[in-house]
Order: structure tokens, then sequence, then C-alpha cells
């Protein structure tokens, strides 16, 4: 489950991780195709989390920030 954007942050919860990203450190979010619950956050860090949720929420929550951002308000008809 992951919790809306609050400081430019994303809080996800999985059984026995709980992760915060720093949407401004996020380099790349891909889908693992062999399992569409899956994506794979890649960091400029290097590091790789791997979450168990759908491409679309973190997707939307990461496109909702980039707008906050950059002061414009976006609604993209798909992803």
């Amino acid at each position: 489950m992951s919790k809306p954007i609050k400081h430019g942050c994303i809080r996800h919860i999985t059984n026995g991780m709980r992760v915060l990203i720093d949407l401004k450190s996020v380099a790349a979010i891909r889908e693992r195709t062999e399992t569409a619950d899956k994506v794979e956050v890649h960091l400029t860090s290097g590091e790789v989390f791997e979450l168990d949720v759908a491409y679309e929420e973190i997707a939307g929550l990461y496109l909702e920030f980039l707008a906050k951002e950059r002061g414009v308000m976006a609604n993209p008809t798909s992803i």
C-alpha cells in the first residue's frame, strides 16, 4: 500500500518492509513484465527497490509530484 505524497515523498508499506522514497531521487520506474503487480523503482544513487504495487499507482503519484514541482497540475489521459 502506498501513501500519498507528503513533502515530495512516497511511503510504501509491504509485509516486513517500509520504504520512504524521495521523489527527487527517482531515476526510473519500471514495471515487471512477468507480474503486473510489481514495479522496480530505480534511484539516482543506484539502489533499486522492488515494490508489490501496480505501476499505475506509483507512476500516478510520481506524475502528480512532478506537476506540483513545476507548478502545473496535469491530468494525463493515459500512463
